[in-house]
């Protein structure tokens, strides 16, 4: 079992503990999730995010190497920007989503989901040429990373005015030097903080003192599918394809180098097998992954992630449908322990 650097801090907030992804990490703390997720949509929260991956890829022809699997372009990607892409091996298959910062035009980092930190590296380090120059570093076990969410982001870090989205920057929180990417999972603004690991305590009782409310992975879920944002391993897997999980958008065909470039492209042109919808319950009832989805009596789907949204009052889910319309309104039901509930596939952003 690993820990990260704040397994204290959660200890000392009376956290409940739980195995995720090899880390030990809070579902939630003791005022609970309902009381998270408000924080986050109302006010501002902040997650212990250190077992996601931090890989560096560094020299002259990391650009170029990084290009082979990533669905954007990055010739005309600036330094000091990050983007949101999605990484496919030579046949196609999505091996994460991921986001990418640009360091120093020669330096990237890309920060993925911690159960595919290990395919990633060896997936790249296999492409490399023999005496190449390009430098791969695992970061992981050597910084932490501090999710700070929520509409009032700026004013517990008042350096977040003066950063767009989607960028990333070196500072300072108090006296302690960090690297702040205005990004995140929550669909909230805000930014993700990576530092050391000695200063990650730190940091974390400075925003704790500023009445940043901590939360946890069960919160992080609820809000995820508020936004209707995939997760590796439920909506995003070797079986999907991007056009079938709404990532069409994410894929920049001026990107020759990408290796699946061909098949990728013809999969543009075929018919989806299947197509994520969101949905909301319409009747009581709380969907979880693998429920099916009915249209009258015949099985048409399956539930890939749901749960219950405090602030809708209701179900809400993601899932795939094989088969006849995925428009708005669609009337549809979910199997929920035995029993059909009626639901109906929604827009993508809840809130």
């Amino acid at each position: 079992m690993l820990y990260t650097s704040l397994y204290k801090n959660h200890k000392n907030l009376d956290a409940k503990l739980v195995e995720f992804n090899g880390f030990m990490m809070p579902l939630n703390y003791k005022d609970g999730i309902v009381s998270e997720v408000i924080s986050v949509r109302k006010n501002v929260g902040m997650f212990d995010v250190s077992h996601m991956g931090r890989i560096i890829i560094g020299g002259k022809g990391s650009k170029k190497i990084i290009s082979k699997f990533l669905s954007i372009d990055l010739d005309d990607f600036d330094i000091g920007k990050s983007k949101y892409t999605i990484f496919l091996n030579k046949e196609c298959q999505i091996l994460d989503d991921l986001i990418i910062s640009n360091l120093d035009g020669n330096t990237f980092l890309l920060v993925v989901n911690a159960s595919n930190r290990s395919k990633i590296i060896k997936t790249i380090s296999s492409n490399i040429d023999y005496g190449s120059d390009i430098q791969i570093i695992d970061d992981t076990s050597l910084t932490s990373m501090i999710a700070v969410q929520g509409p009032k982001s700026s004013e517990i870090l008042p350096i977040l005015k003066t950063i767009d989205k989607y960028q990333i920057k070196k500072t300072f929180i108090d006296k302690y030097e960090v690297t702040i990417s205005t990004t995140g999972y929550t669909g909230e603004n805000g930014c993700e903080i990576i530092c050391s690991n000695a200063d990650a305590p730190h940091i974390w009782n400075l925003l704790y003192e500023k009445k940043v409310n901590p939360c946890g992975l069960g919160a992080r879920d609820v809000l995820r599918l508020e936004v209707s944002l995939p997760l590796y391993g439920n909506e995003l897997n070797l079986e999907t394809n991007p056009f079938e999980v709404n990532l069409g958008r994410f894929i920049d065909f001026s990107n020759k180098d990408l290796l699946s470039y061909e098949k990728l492209y013809s999969l543009s042109k075929n018919k989806l097998r299947k197509k994520l919808v969101s949905f909301k319950m319409t009747s009581k009832g709380i969907p979880r992954k693998d429920y099916k989805i009915y249209d009258g009596e015949k099985i048409v789907g399956f539930v890939t992630s749901g749960t219950f949204s405090s602030n809708l009052g209701l179900g809400i889910g993601l899932g795939f449908i094989s088969g006849g319309s995925t428009k708005i309104g669609r009337k549809i039901s979910i199997d929920i322990r035995g029993k059909t509930q009626s639901a109906e596939i929604a827009k993508r952003r809840f809130v």
